[in-house]
C-alpha cells in the first residue's frame, strides 16, 4: 500500500473514532462497544471492505495495548488511595477470577456439551473484567469513590490471573498425559509471583528516579516513561512471569510519586491509552465477521476445535 494512502487511511480512521467517542459520550453508549462496532463496519463484512483475519497480529496489538492501558491506569491510581481498598481487590482479582472461572466453565459443560477442560479453557477467558472498558466506563459514570476504586484496582490485578490460567489450561489440553492440575498451580504462582517481585522492584527504582528527574529531562520524560513501561513488561515476561502486572505496579509506582511533571506525563499517557483503545477495539471488530455467526455459536464447536 502507498505510504500517502496509508496515513489517509489511518489519519480518516482515527478522525472517525474521535467522532465515535463524543457521540457515544454523549448517548451513553460505552464507547469501547463503539470503537468495537466501527471495527465491525471496517471489516470485510461492513462497508469498509478491509480484509483482516491475522489473529497473531491481533493478539500483539491486543497485548501492546492493554500493557499500554494498564501502566495509565497506574499512573492515574495513587497508592494512597488504593491501599484503602487493597484487601478486596486483591480477592477480587485473585479468588474472583477462580470463581468465576468454575461457574462458567460448569455452565459451558451442562449447557454446551463442551468436555471439563474445555470448558474451564472458556471461563478462564471470560473469567476477568476488561480493563480498557472499566477504566473508560469509571470516569464516565459517578459512583462512589470507595467502590470505584476497588474496581480500578481489581481490574488492573485481575489479568494476570486470568491470562496465568488460560496459559495453563492449554497447555493441559496440548498435553493432557501431564501433571495437570499441579502444573497449572506452579504455572499461576509463576506468572504472579515473578510478576509482583519485578514490579515492585522497578518500581520502587523508579519513584526513586522520577521524584529526582533533573528538569533538563523535562522534553525526554514520556519518552522514558515508554521505555520504563516496555523494559518493565519486557523483563517479567522474558522470567516467565506476568508482564501484565509487572506494568501496572511501575505505573502505579510511578503515579504515587510526586514530581512536577507528574501532570503533563498522565496527560501524555492518557493520550496513548486512548489510542491504544482505539487500535485493540478495532482490530477486534475486524476479526468480527457477521456473516458466518452459525459455526462459532454451534454446541460443542470449542471442543472439536481445540481437537
Amino acid at each position: 500500500m502507498d505510504v500517502g494512502l496509508m496515513l489517509l487511511l489511518v489519519g480518516a480512521i482515527l478522525a472517525a473514532s474521535i467522532a465515535v467517542a463524543l457521540g457515544a459520550a454523549r448517548t451513553g453508549l460505552p464507547v469501547l462497544v463503539a470503537f468495537l462496532a466501527l471495527g465491525m463496519v471496517l471489516g470485510s463484512d461492513g462497508p469498509g471492505g478491509i480484509e483482516f483475519n491475522d489473529a497473531q497480529l491481533a493478539r500483539e496489538v491486543g497485548t501492546v495495548g492493554l500493557a499500554l492501558i494498564l501502566y495509565e491506569g497506574g499512573l492515574q491510581t495513587s497508592w494512597r488511595r488504593l491501599r484503602q481498598v487493597v484487601v478486596p481487590a486483591a480477592l477480587l482479582s485473585s479468588v474472583g477470577v477462580v470463581v468465576s472461572t468454575l461457574l462458567t466453565g460448569v455452565a459451558a459443560y451442562v449447557f454446551f456439551g463442551l468436555s471439563w477442560l474445555d470448558s474451564m479453557l472458556l471461563g478462564a477467558v471470560v473469567s476477568s473484567t476488561d480493563a480498557a472498558a472499566v477504566f473508560a466506563t469509571l470516569r464516565s459514570t459517578h459512583i462512589r469513590r470507595r467502590i470505584a476504586r476497588t474496581l480500578e484496582a481489581e481490574s488492573g490485578g485481575n489479568d494476570p490471573m486470568a491470562i496465568a490460567l488460560t496459559l495453563g489450561l492449554i497447555a493441559w489440553i496440548e498435553h493432557p498425559n501431564s501433571n495437570g492440575f499441579p502444573e497449572l498451580a506452579l504455572l499461576v504462582v509463576r506468572q504472579i509471583g515473578i510478576g509482583l517481585l519485578v514490579g515492585a522492584a522497578l518500581g520502587a527504582a523508579a519513584g526513586w528516579i522520577f521524584g529526582r528527574l533533573p528538569q533538563s529531562i523535562g522534553p525526554f520524560a514520556g519518552a522514558a516513561l515508554i521505555a520504563l513501561a516496555a523494559v518493565s513488561f519486557g523483563a517479567a515476561d522474558v522470567m516467565g512471569g506476568s508482564g501484565f502486572l509487572a506494568v501496572y505496579l511501575v505505573g502505579l509506582a510511578v503515579g504515587s510519586t510526586p514530581s512536577r511533571y507528574r501532570r503533563q506525563l498522565v496527560a501524555f499517557h492518557e493520550g496513548l491509552a486512548f489510542l491504544a483503545q482505539v487500535g485493540l477495539f478495532i482490530v477486534l471488530g475486524l476479526l468480527v465477521f457477521p456473516s458466518r455467526p452459525a459455526p462459532l455459536l454451534s454446541p460443542g464447536s470449542g471442543s472439536h476445535s481445540s481437537s
